[in-house]
């Protein structure tokens, strides 16, 4: 999670192109009786995990014309569990290792040294909910380390001050896991997350993403849930419309890019609980405000548990 808190914005921002991977299969739960996820995590181990992004973004319109281009950011992420004495949890996350290409080619970004420059330390209440950042001011200190070099220096202290760092924390947890522990979860029972990507072209795109259970599995960490994934243009009403405003009050729904499709799949392991494998792969061509041929952009991102020691 650190790496897409941290890097939503800027060159590093976000991840894309065709990523396939094999889902896993799920059995449905037993006659249909719920399952619930419980928040139990791996207390004082530390989980290794490999991330990778890619976005691919093309143009074909005569003299505006946009080649294939390519940006892939492959990382390696720490997570680690503490309790807390008065209660709770204290969610510690970092970057061990990051590669930036462009073509294929190896990129030196300034933004990476923001981004491996401190961890984030997060306050979790015991049934998973987020409580706070509690770091912020490590984050601030990197920002200004790097802001010399990133040449943005208003920029960079807007995206990395306190408030801001908070937000994209609380907002990426709640998206993942909200709506997910301790809760009856029936096969077929579905929750969303508000989610907004950006183009190398600086527009937002923003959409829905529906996770829905499909039932139990196996894992190297014990049994795991699965969820699949799909993205939401516009709400219809095959859903609960004022249930997922309710669910997003803050947010204008109308904004909806209607281009957007997905597909993917998260696999959760319960007892502890170990995020094991994700991937989503998205596709979008949002309208030209100046009247040009929509600009076409794929991206996926995909995270895989490697060891829990």
């Amino acid at each position: 999670m650190t790496f897409g808190v941290l890097a939503c914005h800027g060159p590093l921002e976000r991840w894309s192109s065709s990523l396939e991977s094999a889902p896993a299969a799920a059995s449905p739960a037993d006659g249909g009786s719920p399952v619930v996820m419980e928040f139990e995590p791996p207390g004082r181990k530390t989980l290794t995990e490999r991330s990778t992004w890619t976005r691919t973004e093309s143009r074909e319109e005569g003299v505006d014309a946009k080649g294939r281009s390519v940006q892939t950011v492959e990382a390696t992420l720490l997570s680690r569990y503490d309790p807390i004495h008065s209660g709770g949890w204290m969610l510690t996350q970092w970057i061990s290792a990051v590669v930036v290409t462009r073509e294929g080619r190896a990129s030196d970004d300034p933004w990476v040294r923001v981004v491996k420059g401190f961890p984030l330390k997060l306050k979790l209440a015991g049934d998973g909910v987020f409580v706070q950042l509690l770091n912020p001011q490590d984050g601030e200190a990197a920002a200004r380390q790097a802001s010399s070099a990133l040449g943005q220096p208003e920029v960079v202290s807007q995206l990395f001050s306190a408030p801001a760092l908070e937000e994209r924390a609380r907002r990426e947890w709640e998206a993942k896991y909200g709506a997910l522990f301790h809760r009856q979860l029936l096969p077929g029972s579905a929750r969303y997350a508000f989610d907004v990507f950006g183009t190398s072209e600086g527009r937002q795109i923003p959409y829905l993403i529906e996770r829905t259970f499909s039932g139990t599995t196996r894992t190297d960490f014990g049994e795991g849930l699965v969820f699949s994934i799909r993205c939401i243009s516009q709400i219809d009403k095959q859903r609960d419309p004022q249930m997922i405003r309710n669910a997003f009050p803050e947010e204008d729904l109308s904004r909806l890019d209607s281009s957007v499709a997905c597909t993917g799949q998260d696999l959760l392991a319960r007892k502890p609980f170990v995020p094991v494998k994700s991937w989503i792969s998205v596709t979008a061509s949002p309208d030209s405000a100046d009247g040009r041929r929509p600009l076409r952009v794929t991206f996926a991102k995909q995270v895989v548990a490697l060891k829990l020691e």
